[in-house]
């Protein structure tokens, strides 16, 4: 899409975090967290594929159910 190339957003979660327990799982406005952010790479002209790079299960799925299109685990 971008001068005949394609545009690749990479959503990086990892399910760890100091701070807040599961920050990327938790309900934020009734979804969680990681939805918005997938939300609005689909919502970006630009963008033509999303990618969820995680070392959790939970997470990727629920990164797929909010529209990313492909999935990267890693260890």
């Amino acid at each position: 899409m971008f001068e005949g190339g394609k545009v690749l957003a990479i959503v990086t979660a990892r399910s760890g975090s100091k701070g807040i327990k599961d920050k990327n799982i938790v309900d934020l406005g009734g979804q969680p967290l990681l939805s918005w952010t997938i939300e609005a790479a689909k919502k970006c002209a630009f963008i033509d594929d999303i990618a969820i790079s995680s070392d959790s299960k939970k997470i990727i799925s629920i990164a797929e159910k909010a529209g990313a299109t492909i999935k990267i685990n890693r260890p």
